[in-house]
């Protein structure tokens, strides 16, 4: 959605990398739950439920990669019309 906003790639990983903070004690519940679940230590498992920078920057890099553009990406890999993608940007932009 930020995206579609204009908001920039490094505001956007900048967003995402909050989720670790904000939402840090979920996080642990389900690193703990998931690591008891198949035994194993919590350090195997927390790269799954964390937020990484990496991880964000190689699907917008695929994106690009294999459409060239995010409206591209929205309208041919997701199928979103463009009028729905401009009611979404008219929404987010103020």
């Amino acid at each position: 959605m930020l995206a579609i906003a204009g908001v920039p790639l490094d505001v956007i990983v900048q967003d995402y990398l909050l989720t670790n903070s904000v939402a840090a004690a979920a996080i642990q519940l389900r690193i703990d739950a998931h690591a008891a679940r198949i035994g194993t230590d919590t350090a195997n498992v927390a790269p799954l439920f964390r937020a990484q920078s990496a991880t964000l920057e190689a699907a917008f890099d695929q994106m690009q990669q294999s459409f060239g553009t995010l409206t591209d990406y929205l309208v041919k890999g997701l199928a979103i019309a463009q009028a729905d993608i401009e009611m979404l940007r008219a929404r987010l932009v103020l």
